[in-house]
């Protein structure tokens, strides 16, 4: 994967992870329960993109392949288990 890709990629989540957010915000007056588990599942999307984006400015020049496998190696360690 390229660095633009990354950078694509690390965009997507975040976009997606604000409107889980905003979407568990419009639900909590009816459903607390699921309310959290959009909250939640929102901040799972974060967690890779945090350490991708931490990675990626880290090591800009590094070669693309070399700062994917740091980005998932990060990610494991983050999220405690096979990302």
């Amino acid at each position: 994967m390229t660095t633009k890709a990354t950078r694509r990629l690390i965009a997507s989540s975040r976009r997606a992870a604000f409107a889980l957010h905003e979407l568990s915000q419009v639900v909590a007056a009816n459903d607390l329960g699921l309310s959290a588990t959009l909250a939640n599942i929102g901040d799972m999307l974060l967690e890779p993109a945090d350490a991708a984006t931490e990675l990626l400015a880290y090591a800009p020049s590094r070669s693309d392949d070399l700062i994917w496998s740091h980005i998932h190696a990060e990610v494991q360690r983050r999220v405690g288990h096979d990302a």
